[in-house]
């Protein structure tokens, strides 16, 4: 199987270039769904405030370990985070209409 035919089967809607945005904008819709702060997600999951700002702008390459952090501190089980990419708009769409 060619590795375009493969990446289109594996995930069609996000490409490559804009998961790391797609995930953060998940991650900042569950957080403010369940109506926590940035400040407090990162003392729920172990993570700087910071952090937890980058992540949802999409500007870091988060790692597994703290996806799984975060995920308990949202009280999700991991795949949803994950899920939930697949159901959200287009990132520059969104980013857009952030306050």
């Amino acid at each position: 199987m060619e590795t375009n035919n493969f990446n289109n089967l594996i995930n069609p809607i996000v490409n490559d270039s804009d998961v790391t945005k797609q995930f953060g904008l998940a991650i900042r819709s569950f957080r403010k769904t369940q109506g926590v702060s940035q400040e407090e997600l990162a003392f729920r999951s172990g993570l700087h405030r910071t952090y937890i700002s980058d992540v949802e702008r999409g500007t870091r390459n988060i790692s597994l370990r703290s996806i799984q952090n975060l995920a308990k501190a949202l009280k999700l089980p991991l795949y949803m985070l994950f899920q939930s990419l697949e159901n959200l708009p287009e990132p520059t769409a969104r980013l857009n209409n952030v306050n």
